[in-house]
C-alpha cells in the first residue's frame, strides 16, 4: 500500500504496509519483557460484552476471568499494565481480546487462507522445521522456541495442517498472554484479529 495524503502523520508516498509478521509480534514481545518495556507480564484485555471487545481495556490481574466490565479503560487511567510500557503510549491488546492471526506459515501451505500465490517473502516468516529446531540461528527473536511457556502462556508450532501462527488469544484465555503461540487453518473466525505494520521509509 502506497500513501500518498498523510504527510500530517509523517508518511511519505514510499511508506509501506504490511499485515503484521510473527517476528513483529516477537519483537514487541521481546520490548515488553525488557528494561524498555513494563518487564513484566502484560495484563490481559478480558472484556467479553457480546464478543465485541474493547481495545485497551486492562484487567485488575494478569490473568483475570472474562467479564462485562473494563477495570482499567483506555484515556482514564495513569498507568496501563495492560500496554508494552505500562503507560499509554505503548502496544495494546497483546495479551487477551481476540487471538491475533499474524503472518507467519509452515513450508507455504495455504490451507484455508485463500492464498493462491504467496506475498513477497519480505512479507511473511516462512517456517520448515518444528519447535525443537526453531533455534537461534532459524528463529531468533520470533519469541517462539526460546520462550516457550512464559508466564504458562501457549506455545504451539505451525505444522502442515495447521500452518498459520496466531498469538495472544482471547478475552476468555488464561493461558494466552503476550508470549503465546497457537495454530490455525488461516481461515476467516469473528474471534480472530490481525495488525497492521506501517513502514515509514
Amino acid at each position: 500500500v502506497k500513501f500518498t495524503k498523510y504527510s500530517n502523520y509523517g508518511l511519505q508516498n514510499t511508506s509501506d504496509s504490511h499485515m503484521m509478521k510473527n517476528s513483529e509480534w516477537g519483537a514487541l514481545a521481546y520490548l515488553s519483557h525488557s528494561n524498555y518495556g513494563i518487564n513484566e507480564e502484560i495484563r490481559i484485555n478480558n472484556h467479553s460484552s457480546s464478543r465485541t471487545n474493547i481495545t485497551g481495556c486492562g484487567a485488575s490481574t494478569p490473568n483475570a476471568l472474562n467479564s462485562t466490565t473494563c477495570d482499567i479503560s483506555y484515556g482514564s487511567a495513569v498507568s496501563y499494565p495492560q500496554s508494552t510500557t505500562g503507560n499509554i503510549s505503548g502496544v495494546f491488546d497483546m495479551s487477551g481480546g481476540k487471538a491475533e492471526v499474524v503472518m507467519g506459515n509452515y513450508n507455504n501451505t495455504s490451507n484455508s487462507s485463500n492464498f493462491t500465490t504467496f506475498p513477497p517473502s519480505k512479507y511473511y516468516d516462512l517456517y520448515n522445521t518444528s519447535i525443537e529446531d526453531c533455534t537461534l540461528d532459524t528463529c531468533g527473536g520470533h519469541a517462539l522456541y526460546e520462550t516457550a511457556g512464559w508466564y504458562n502462556d501457549y506455545a504451539r508450532f505451525v505444522n502442515s495442517s495447521l500452518p498459520w501462527f496466531t498469538r495472544s488469544t482471547g478475552y476468555n484465555s488464561r493461558s494466552g498472554g503476550s508470549f503465546a503461540t497457537d495454530i490455525s487453518t488461516g481461515s476467516a473466525a469473528s474471534d480472530q484479529s490481525w495488525r497492521v505494520v506501517v513502514v515509514a521509509r
